[in-house]
């Protein structure tokens, strides 16, 4: 077996030298494995564009809450710079965004920030909630 694809949430395995990955009397050059999932087997197939091309479906809850660790993270730490209030007029509205296609509108944003740190606390609460 070659690994030829790594991502966070997956691998992708290619026999070689003649072997194949047999499941129910069928046999297949590619195996993509969901490590997101703890390793399981996500497709087999003969196909290297659809061995390449798999990705793991993610639910909202779980886009929702990567994009809120990251912004927790970003706004958490000690940032003197200039621009901080446009920074977290674009970072809200990039959330209130995310909430409304989700359609979670009780997750909107609709008051002001001007502290980074306030801001950060207000996106730890709505984790938390998720």
């Amino acid at each position: 077996m070659k690994l030829i694809k790594e991502t966070p949430y997956c691998k992708v395995w290619k026999a070689v030298n003649g072997d194949v990955f047999g499941f129910n009397g069928q046999f297949f050059k590619y195996l993509v494995v969901d490590t997101r999932n703890g390793g399981e087997t996500a497709l087999r197939t003969n196909s290297v564009l659809q061995a390449m091309a798999w990705e793991p479906k993610f639910t909202p809850e779980e886009i929702m809450s990567r994009f809120l660790l990251l912004l927790i993270e970003e706004f958490s730490l000690k940032n003197t710079d200039f621009n901080r209030k446009r920074i977290i007029e674009v970072e809200v509205s990039n959330w209130n965004v995310y909430a409304k296609s989700f359609n979670r509108p009780e997750f909107l944003i609709t008051e002001k920030f001007h502290f980074r740190q306030d801001l950060a606390n207000r996106f730890a609460e709505i984790y938390e909630a998720l």
